[in-house]
């Protein structure tokens, strides 16, 4: 047999190492203090900051008196719970509700406070005055340690002496024969320490060397590097000798301390500049100059494993255990090892058994029965013998010895071992992996219990029947325990059950869902019950499970133990019978991957969450909402969100709590603590109030108060006073609205007889219009009568002429009368044509379309058609416009004007000419026709020019030769829709020009 050192350093401590990447502003600690509520504060390089266990903070500090800085130096602590903290520039702050830090205006600090103070009052006292230390010594770097012996009494040491004060006022002087570099008091009693040794001092001021409990003194060290860490109120002290940390405690014996060392930690390259050390939150933590924040826990949990399978050597799985001995354990490894463990190491037993065996028992002390394969054997220590009890038709899974029956599970089915004889008595109906039987147990009625990965099924012996569980029909039955009249059944996958006379139900599934795979269970002598789980131990109280049985509605608690316990490895092992043993010392051992982990539940910390919750920002739709207000919000508030901080040094897993909104909520919600805000929308008008409890019903204050109250104010209008205004704003409204109908119907009715007038009104200009209509109607047939009647009474003339040229054979008077004839149709075309355009605009049928029209085309075009005409009155006809020049127009419109224009110049010209020019300006244009032809008087123009200016009327027919009423009334009316005009300059037997003007310039190529 082989003995084996355990690989687990005996240190009995966790650590985690934070620096500037962990969240820290710069990674110089200086000094630290815990508050009252739990708070670790440090100061820095880089600012204040406060840690909660979590998370740091760092604060940005208001403007002082003196330009503050961020480099923090000093936390002072008084009897009374208050903390103050000084900058590099030696202004003075107060840590006010643990969160706010308020500047004290008026006062420097200048001194170096060690150990604590009576209260901040009489420090800010002391130094207001200017000769509190009666002018000895200045304030400036002097170092002072303090140690309060009540409200009003304290000592301080003070290079080599001891002064003794009542408020600020020194009332002794004690020298001393050496200088100290520590003082620190316990139950009012005063210590000192230097090179020389320690000492306690009487009331009188006399020195004593300190006596040692068990004369365990603690280890010197370098003079410049050893540190005395106390502060005010604190139990214990700690002493650094730049190894070692030692904490120092109080005994019975004033004269007597006790010393124990309590831990060596690594820090390699730095010095400690401060230490906090809190039993009651199992915690640690040392500040080092360069290498920020370390953070020790106290392993409350050891896992026993062997050196035997360091590097990868073998399997340390560990299944199936039993008690071996009163403080050890016989542990089945994963490669079918068997170890006997302890906290003096481990052992190899003379025992093999096949990979990873999960079930064993024990008939008597220092015997195991167990199975390798399918080998039933018996192991005994007493000789060191391994007897063969029997085989098996398949590998054994599951064991259960009742008295002298031993009941065995295989891969196909079940067997009995009964006074040496094994039979077999069922086999499985599918043999497979899924029908492989993890343990054989007992149930309430003393049934049979055969779990697989198939269910729970219950084994009837009499019919030889597997019958699935009612309600555990399909899980993966892993572990069973019997406690009392209730079950516990655990699976993989499946989660927790709890079995209750004839109710199955699942226990509650945890925050981080670990109970999905639960692989053993134990009930320990203060009412826990435990589960091993894939990702650490997890604890819930059986009375919390009373009432969440009782009462759904509620959550339950549960405590999670992990790497901040101790756990090197948190992944346990299951499926194996017996998995957790208890030990005669009250030990428990839990299988896991590396080991068998062991504890004592009794000495097990509460991890529950007693505290108070710090409510410390709240911000309104955006806006942070002041501390001094009461929070009565406006109706329209959208949104709120309250901030809040929890110091907590355990598994932060273990913050189970949920809030509840008074008129707002309808059930408990969950809080997300590490988000550490809660954030209220569209609250409903009304009062309300946010309660916190932990998830088992548990009341939690909110920053000392059992309750958190805000208001979202009602509007006015839902108001009962404001209802009231607006029903008899309705009723006025009604009435308002009465008169102001009577008043419109009134209005209306003026409104309609004036109406009717204007519409007779209407009716009697339309009626002129319409006589006026008819009467330029039947001016306009006199006038087509005398232009198509004349043409062709001449056509019919000159028809009979030419008959009788014929007859005489006439030639030339033949040719002459066709060519009168020709003349007379091209002139009743154009009249008839000019008549056509003039009723479609008439008729509002024209609209004109306005583009660019080029004008040298556009008159070069109508001249075309005239050519042939000019050339038998011998008349030149001439296109003076450039032909770039363009006018944005009507061009079809414009083509109708020169077309009129240009067949009236042609028809009143003979043997001379007629051209057409441009002209223009920047805002506006103009074109020329000019004639050679007979000219017109004065009169003629004077009447073209009326019919030009008198819009939608009809003038006589002037009845001389040179009449040409029709066609300028057209163009005039043509003219006027393309905002244009004409004007005539003429004179008898001179020739005519006519200008065409219009409101553009033309544009040129």
């Amino acid at each position: 047999m082989a003995l084996h050192a355990q690989d687990r350093r005996d240190d009995h401590w966790t650590m985690e190492h934070f620096m500037v990447n962990d969240g820290l502003p710069q990674n110089s600690v200086i000094d630290m203090a815990m508050d009252s509520m739990g708070y670790l504060w440090l100061t820095t390089e880089g600012g204040l900051v406060r840690y909660d266990g979590h998370a740091f903070r760092t604060f940005h500090l208001p403007a002082a008196d003196v330009p503050s800085t961020e480099r923090m130096r000093h936390l002072i602590t008084t009897a009374q719970g208050e903390l103050l903290v000084d900058d590099a520039n030696r202004n003075l702050y107060m840590i006010h509700g643990h969160f706010a830090v308020i500047p004290l205006s008026g006062l420097r600090s200048g001194l170096t406070l060690r150990g604590g103070f009576p209260s901040a009052e009489l420090l800010m006292e002391l130094l207001e005055q200017s000769d509190a230390r009666n002018g000895n010594t200045p304030y400036d770097n002097l170092l002072m340690r303090v140690a309060p012996i009540d409200d009003h009494r304290w000592v301080a040491a003070i290079r080599s002496e001891v002064r003794s004060y009542v408020d600020t006022a020194m009332v002794k002087r004690t020298p001393l024969p050496f200088e100290p570099n520590a003082l620190f008091s316990f139950n009012g009693c005063t210590y000192l320490n230097s090179r020389d040794g320690w000492w306690t001092m009487g009331e009188v001021g006399s020195l004593k060397p300190v006596k040692w409990k068990d004369g365990r003194e603690p280890v010197r060290g370098p003079d410049a590097k050893e540190r005395t860490f106390w502060r005010n109120g604190e139990q214990h002290a700690l002493f650094w000798n730049d190894e070692d940390l030692w904490v120092i405690e109080p005994t019975n014996d004033p004269d007597m301390l006790s010393a124990r060392s309590l831990l060596r930690p690594e820090l390699e390259n730095c010095a400690l500049n401060a230490a906090v050390w809190s039993p009651s939150e199992n915690v640690l933590l040392l500040g080092t100059d360069v290498r920020g924040l370390f953070v020790f826990r106290e392993r409350i949990m050891r896992t026993w494993s062997s050196s035997l399978f360091e590097g990868g050597k073998g399997n340390m799985n560990i299944y199936a255990q039993l008690p071996w001995g009163a403080h050890s354990v016989l542990s089945f490894a994963g490669d079918g090892t068997v170890l006997y463990l302890s906290d003096e190491g481990s052992e190899v037993l003379p025992i093999k058994a096949n990979r990873g065996y999960r079930s064993v028992v024990q008939p008597e002390s220092g015997s195991v029965i167990y199975g390798s394969w399918d080998s039933l054997l018996l192991y005994s220590s007493r000789d060191e013998r391994t007897t063969l009890l029997g085989r098996m038709d398949a590998a054994v899974r599951a064991l259960l010895l009742e008295q002298d029956t031993l009941w065995v599970g295989t891969d196909v089915g079940i067997s009995v071992l009964t006074k040496g004889q094994l039979s077999t008595l069922h086999l499985m109906d599918v043999p497979s992996p899924q029908a492989n039987i993890h343990f054989i147990a007992r149930g309430l009625s003393n049934e049979l219990l055969i779990g697989t990965c198939s269910g729970l099924l219950r084994y009837c012996v009499d019919g030889d029947t597997l019958i699935p569980h009612p309600g555990l029909e399909t899980v993966c039955a892993r572990v069973l325990l019997k406690h009392g009249d209730r079950l516990f059944i655990g699976t993989y996958s499946d989660g927790a059950y709890v079995v209750d006379g004839d109710s199955v139900r699942a226990l509650p599934m945890d925050g981080l869902e670990l109970l999905k795979h639960v692989h053993a269970f134990h009930v320990d002598k203060k009412g826990f019950l435990w589960m091993s789980t894939n990702q650490g131990l997890v604890r819930t109280s059986l009375s919390d499970l009373d009432t969440q049985l009782a009462n759904p509605s509620l959550g339950l608690m549960y405590a999670y133990f992990r790497e901040r316990a101790g756990l090197d490895n948190s992944e346990f092992n299951g499926g194996c019978t017996p998995a957790v043993v208890e030990l005669a010392d009250g030990r428990v051992a839990f299988p896991s991957l590396e080991g068998s982990v062991v504890f004592s539940p009794s000495d097990m910390p509460d991890q529950s969450f007693n505290n108070l919750i710090l409510f410390e920002n709240t911000y309104v739709d955006g806006s942070k909402w002041s501390v001094n207000d009461a929070m009565s919000l406006g109706p329209r508030t959208r949104e709120i969100i309250f901030e809040y901080s929890i110091p907590y040094w355990g598994d932060q897993a273990d913050l189970q709590l949920e809030y509840y909104v008074d008129g707002a909520t309808e059930k408990w919600v969950p809080m997300d603590v590490s988000n550490g805000r809660i954030v209220l929308s569209k609250m409903p008008y009304g009062e309300h109030l946010i309660r916190v409890r932990r998830t088992n019903g548990v009341p939690v204050l909110i920053s000392g108060q059992e309750s958190l109250w805000f208001e979202i104010r009602t509007p006015f209008f839902r108001s009962l006073p404001g209802m009231a205004v607006l029903a008899l704003l309705a009723l006025i409204s009604v009435l308002l609205t009465i008169w102001v109908f009577s008043r419109r119907a009134a209005q209306r009715n003026k409104e309609l007889e004036a109406a009717i007038q204007a519409r007779t009104l209407e009716l009697s200009q339309t009626n002129e219009e319409l006589h006026a209509a008819v009467k330029l109607k039947a001016r306009m047939m006199s006038i087509i009568t005398h232009d198509i009647v004349s043409p062709l009474r001449f056509m019919s003339r000159v028809a009979r002429s030419s008959e009788r040229a014929l007859d005489a054979q006439d030639v030339v008077s033949v040719r002459r009368a066709l060519k009168d004839m020709s003349g007379t149709a091209d002139k009743l075309y154009s009249t008839t044509d000019d008549m056509l355009q003039w009723m479609k605009h008439q008729e509002g049928i024209i609209n004109p379309q306005l583009g660019p029209a080029n004008l040298h085309h556009s008159a070069g075009d109508v001249l075309d058609l005239m050519r042939e005409q000019a050339l038998n009155k011998s008349v030149v006809l001439k296109n003076l416009i450039p032909t770039g020049d363009e006018l944005i127009t009507d061009r079809n419109i414009l083509t109708i004007v020169l077309r009129n224009l240009l067949t009236n110049a042609l028809n009143h010209t003979e043997n001379g000419s007629i051209s057409v020019t441009s002209a223009s300006w920047p805002d506006r244009c103009q074109l020329m026709i000019t004639d050679t032809g007979i000219g017109m008087s004065a009169e003629d123009i004077a009447l073209l020019h009326a019919i030009r200016d008198a819009h939608g009327t009809t003038h006589e027919r002037h009845n001389s030769e040179t009449d040409q009423g029709l066609g300028y009334y057209i163009v005039s009316e043509l003219l006027r829709a393309i905002n244009g005009t004409f004007e005539i300059e003429s004179e008898p037997g001179k020739g005519t020009c006519v200008i065409v003007r219009f409101a553009h310039s033309i544009h040129g190529a």
